[in-house]
């Protein structure tokens, strides 16, 4: 869910006729930072927890919160569906460059 959130900012288009192995279009810094924030998180909530409670609590953590993400999904998809709405209009115009 973290990723569609962050993708809704993104106002680059892509060409999908062209190759997509090794094709970095549409890519920029910003979305190579969402990508780290996304690989990184579950490491900073699983240390800590692991290094100072137990390796069990930092799983049991993890679990809970994909857990609490399935439990919301209807909720989760409603709230991206109005995001998406809210920036279309930007989305369009981004894959109008192309």
């Amino acid at each position: 869910m973290i990723s569609v959130y962050l993708a809704t900012f993104s106002y680059k288009g892509i060409d999908l006729s062209k190759s997509a192995t090794f094709n970095y279009q549409g890519t920029g810094g910003i979305t190579w930072i969402y990508a780290l924030v996304i690989m990184v998180l579950p490491f900073l909530i699983y240390v800590p927890l692991a290094k100072y409670v137990s390796p069990w609590v930092g799983l049991i953590a993890i679990g809970g919160l994909g857990l609490v993400g399935l439990l919301l999904q209807n909720f989760l998809v409603t709230w991206l569906t109005r995001e998406f709405h809210k920036r279309k209009y930007l989305i369009l115009a981004g894959f109008r460059e192309i």
